[in-house]
């Protein structure tokens, strides 16, 4: 068993002796004892390029002036548990208050060499997206379903991330928040960056929910940010769309419902349902989509 796993494994045990009330104090040191040592001495915690989505939940100041705090606890709980199913090995993530942070990682970095790390092929670059693009669909969606509207910025560049110490390090931290609070409307976009990997390839087609759109943004960034790419990310979102544009609450944010629902009629009138059969996308190159 690499030390990765074997971590996994000590982080299950923990939650396992937890969720039966019978985690003592001693269990508890052990098993972070352990935790730690593996993390100071084995893991490297190496500089890697990453892709990076951060997810702001809009409203959240309303949100908590107007419901109980256990109300909001239990909301968020239950979204946690739906993200935890999704994200495990290539994509992992972190909440930090009203933002959810995306990230992907390479399967047991141990395993590869230093420069495979740094450059890893295109192809698996081209599977993170892929992955990353499905489960930001998956959270958005749903999240908008609970009464938690979304917006979201993706970057890509070098990063540095430790959990266990709770330190996230890179400039594509700033680029995806730049990204997400330029916006105004519910939706996605991606920086420039997500396409570095990808400069030899045509940016039309390279990921399956990949959509060119004119993304509206506020008036303090529109004069320095331009963002030209979205996602197809809704998913049963339609009766949520609807309701919400009949809010009397949501009047001062109305248009940003509304860019969404173009969004939404465009999608549905020319794009069909994206399904996640793999196909060759790249004629001779070994780069497919999933």
């Amino acid at each position: 068993m690499n030390e990765i796993a074997y971590m996994d494994e000590l982080i299950d045990e923990l939650r396992t002796i937890a969720s039966f009330g019978d985690l003592s104090r001693a269990d508890t040191d052990k098993v972070l004892d352990e935790l730690k040592k593996i993390n100071e001495e084995f893991i490297p915690h190496i500089v890697a390029p990453r892709y990076i989505a951060m997810l702001d939940i809009l409203g959240f100041k309303d949100m908590l002036a107007k419901n109980k705090l256990a109300n909001v606890i239990g909301m968020y709980n239950h979204l946690e548990k739906k993200i935890s199913l999704m994200t495990k090995w290539e994509v992992k993530h972190v909440i930090f208050s009203d933002t959810l942070v995306l990230y992907t990682e390479i399967p047991d970095p141990t395993f590869w060499s230093q420069e495979i790390v740094e450059n890893p092929p295109i192809a698996a670059v081209h599977k993170l997206v892929e992955i990353l693009a499905e489960i930001i669909a998956r959270v958005m969606s749903g999240a908008i379903n609970m009464g938690l509207p979304m917006r979201c910025g993706v970057a890509y560049g070098n990063c540095y991330i430790d959990p266990l110490r709770n330190i996230y390090i890179g400039q594509p931290f700033i680029d995806a928040h730049l990204t997400e609070d330029a916006q105004d409307w519910i939706g996605v976009a991606l920086h420039p960056t997500c396409f570095h990997p990808f400069r030899e390839y045509k940016v039309e087609g390279l990921f399956r929910r990949l959509i060119h759109w004119n993304i509206p943004v506020k008036e303090k960034y529109s004069k320095t940010i331009e963002l030209k790419w979205t996602l197809n990310w809704m998913q049963g979102v339609h009766e949520a769309i609807q309701n919400e544009l009949k809010r009397e609450e949501n009047k001062p944010y109305l248009h940003r419902w509304i860019e969404l629902e173009k969004l939404f009629n465009y999608v549905k009138d020319t794009i069909p349902v994206p399904v996640p059969t793999p196909k060759k996308v790249f004629g001779q190159n070994e780069l497919y989509a999933y």
